[in-house]
């Protein structure tokens, strides 16, 4: 049975009483009227994304990105460093939120999107554990029976909460008989149940928006920012998002995104795999734009170069954050030669895009905490942040360079098509039991890189793109491949039925816009997915 009634909303998925706390007639009532608010333009910008053509500069905007003078609002001193970032994947999960939040890192990033898979009840437990988290009372027992608590708030990492994309759908609520964005589901509750005491304690309220298309969705998020504000009486700037840049069009975009976010941004963040993925999906019928192995797709490729720059240098003429993207790797217990291979990796990585001129990055492994802090200590030294510095010039970046992807080397292995059979069967098959993500070969893959190994079959063989060794990627060869790692993995739980859903969006004739919509839209879904079991309700 629904906990409440409330006029024009309705849930379609019975929550049980216990989260009465967490879904609130209060949280209900703002999700309505956010949506009622919000919701017209939310459907324009979607039918746009449907209508858009081949990223450009805007000749219309140009004003905002040639005036010297305006700033980003400056933010709170506890946002001034933030260096390590650690993102919270299966946050339905509440020893996740625990030990991200206690990692000693700068700040977490409580994740609803590419880690999150959102079957209702996942997304239910994942508001309570976040809500928890916030009110400092969220704890786990561990397998020995300890108890381990979150940390008091000036003893932990800021939470910063990454709503879903504005594409994905929370089909369990509908508002006056239409379903609305799980963006809007996720905020209303979080902001209801946290955002003024957060604010008070100084340790938020923190967003990341991910899988804007165009400024005009952050111009959007902007409005629905200050909506909740004067709502909870509280003023205007007082949120503070993160965007991450993982769409190809609005790297065109960025002076115009921060324009129109400058009372409630605090940076920019460098998404490469989703951005990959927006190349990928954008360009899908144009042989010209066919991407190599992924393991090949590596920061020096002149467009990956062009954006990274390019975030850089606008997020530092005006005053804010450039932050790189997440080090997948993760540690094992008892395998010493593994774990200093990986801590040396992640050194690297991290301490080469410090030199590049970001100011943080991000990890999946919360235990490479020091290890990233020590790579950009080596390189900021006592700084907090290299945002005085606006040493790269973004005008330099030319829309040729932004658009390089055609200059990659194309070089497909059959490695590389094992590889993306492997990520794509085994996020399907995760999400399937309801985890949204997998470890594949001791890194984490998420909905980003399963994105791309689905994509980058669906254009092997779509443009008969050849092996290094001269094999046709065709539909016999992926098949084959699929059918192998099935049979490897024969034991692991929604395999088979991934491998199903796979085929169907391989050989389809147009390439499948999402998989995350692709598979929660799928009856095998709905049938596997986990729920909340009866004797809870």
């Amino acid at each position: 049975m629904d906990i409440i009634s409330v006029e024009g909303i309705k849930l379609l998925s019975s929550v049980p009483a216990e989260f009465s706390d967490v879904v609130t007639r209060e949280a209900l009532v703002l999700v309505r009227d956010l949506y009622r608010a919000f919701g017209p333009r939310w459907k324009a910008l979607m039918r746009q994304r449907e209508t858009a053509g081949t990223p450009r500069f805007l000749s219309e905007t140009a004003s905002i990105r040639n005036d010297p003078e305006w700033k980003v609002e400056p933010v709170p001193p506890v946002l001034s460093q933030r260096q390590v970032e650690v993102v919270a994947f299966n946050i339905n999960d509440p020893s996740v939120l625990v030990r991200t939040a206690n990692s000693g890192a700068d700040c977490v990033q409580c994740d609803f999107d590419d880690g999150h898979c959102p079957c209702f009840r996942n997304t239910i437990l994942a508001l309570s554990n976040l809500c928890g988290a916030f009110r400092g009372t969220l704890s786990y027992s561990d397998r020995s029976g300890k108890e381990h608590r979150i940390n008091s708030v000036e003893n932990r990492a800021f939470l910063l909460v990454r709503p879903r994309g504005l594409n994905l759908l929370e089909t369990c609520v509908e508002v006056d008989g239409e379903v609305i964005p799980g963006a809007l589901f996720e905020l209303g509750v979080i902001w209801t149940e946290c955002a003024v005491a957060s604010y008070r304690e100084r340790c938020g309220p923190f967003f990341e928006l991910v899988t804007l298309d165009c400024a005009e969705e952050a111009r959007w998020w902007d409005d629905v920012f200050t909506f909740c504000e004067r709502r909870s009486g509280l003023p205007i700037g007082s949120v503070k998002a993160m965007v991450l840049i993982e769409s190809i069009r609005l790297a065109f975009e960025l002076e115009e995104t921060l324009f129109f976010l400058r009372r409630h941004c605090m940076g920019l963040n460098a998404g490469k795999w989703d951005y990959i993925f927006s190349a990928i999906r954008i360009f899908s019928e144009d042989a010209a734009y066919v991407m190599p192995d992924r393991s090949r797709l590596g920061p020096s490729l002149r467009f990956l170069r062009a954006v990274n720059q390019m975030i850089i240098g606008v997020s530092h003429r005006r005053g804010i954050h450039a932050t790189a993207g997440m080090a997948p790797q993760s540690l094992v217990l008892g395998d010493e030669e593994h774990n200093r291979r990986v801590a040396k990796i992640v050194f690297e990585a991290k301490r080469g895009e410090a030199l590049a001129g970001f100011d943080g990055a991000i990890l999946y492994d919360p235990r490479l905490v020091p290890v990233m802090r020590r790579a950009f200590a080596t390189v900021l030294r006592r700084r907090p942040n290299q945002v005085a510095d606006a040493v790269i010039d973004p005008a330099g970046i030319s829309a040729r360079d932004l658009l390089a992807v055609d200059e990659t080397d194309k070089v497909i292995t059959r490695a590389g098509v094992l590889e993306a059979v492997e990520v794509a069967l085994h996020y399907i098959a995760a999400w399937l039991r309801g985890e949204g993500c997998v470890i594949v070969h001791r890194n984490v893959e998420d909905s980003a890189t399963a994105e791309i190994s689905r994509c980058q079959l669906w254009q092997w063989v779509r443009h008969q793109c050849v092996t290094d060794d001269g094999a046709r990627v065709d539909a016999s060869m992926v098949e084959r491949v699929m059918g192998e790692v099935a049979e490897r993995y024969k034991d692991t739980k929604g395999m088979r039925e991934a491998v199903g859903i796979l085929r169907e969006m391989t050989f389809a004739p147009k390439l499948v816009p999402y998989l995350t919509i692709f598979v929660y839209n799928h009856p095998v879904f709905a049938k596997m997915a986990p729920r909340f079991s009866s004797a809870r309700l």
